[in-house]
């Protein structure tokens, strides 16, 4: 496992530097912009991301480890068109190179093309208190940074996935090393059971 984490009481996480660096392994991960995260969690349609293959070749000879995903919280989508909301930060998922057992397709059509991923990865991680002002702040500032240009559209289409280099995992890693969460397929269910 290259990203290790630290189980506290509780069975919640808090993450630890990224070691894939110490071991001289090059750090590429993904920026993923989930919009039917409601949807595909009521559905059960969990382990796979649809993405252009436009944005999928640039991952093409160095595959990422995990995919960051992020989402617009309800009460801060700002105006349309002024690219001004926030993206609040759900999940760090393990990438899969193949499809989860059971896997339905999405029935999306080409040019599409699949990410997967691993629901039940230890270290695939849903977090929580992320809808802190402070925290969307920070990583709505980190990813427009980055991707300023992805804003307008509202991460539509290819926007909504992205490469992200070392020097913004380093920055994430770093900044969110503090957020608590649980595995992802736990903090799912007690998501659904809350509701």
């Amino acid at each position: 496992m290259r990203m290790l984490r630290k189980r506290i009481v509780g069975g919640k996480f808090f993450s630890q530097p990224d070691v894939r660096a110490q071991k001289g392994e090059t750090i590429l991960d993904v920026f993923y912009y989930w919009k039917e995260f409601e949807d595909n969690v009521k559905e059960d349609m969990l382990g796979l991301f649809v993405s252009s293959r436009e944005q999928l070749q640039k991952l093409e000879g160095r595959p990422p480890d995990y995919i960051w995903v992020f989402i617009i919280p309800k009460r801060y989508g700002g105006q349309r068109g002024k690219g001004d909301y926030k993206l609040k930060l759900l999940a760090t998922l393990k990438w899969s190179d193949t499809s989860p057992r059971g896997l339905r397709s999405t029935g999306k059509k080409r040019p599409m093309s699949d990410i997967y991923y691993d629901p039940e990865a230890a270290d695939s991680i849903l977090y929580e208190d992320t809808e802190a002002v402070e925290a969307l702040d920070l990583v709505t500032t980190l990813i427009r940074s980055k991707y300023p240009r992805a804003f307008k559209p509202r991460f539509r289409d290819a926007n909504g996935v992205q490469v992200m280099e070392k020097d913004l995992v380093d920055k994430f890693r770093k900044e969110t090393a503090h957020y608590p969460g649980t595995q992802f397929l736990t903090g799912i269910a007690e998501l659904k059971r809350s509701k």
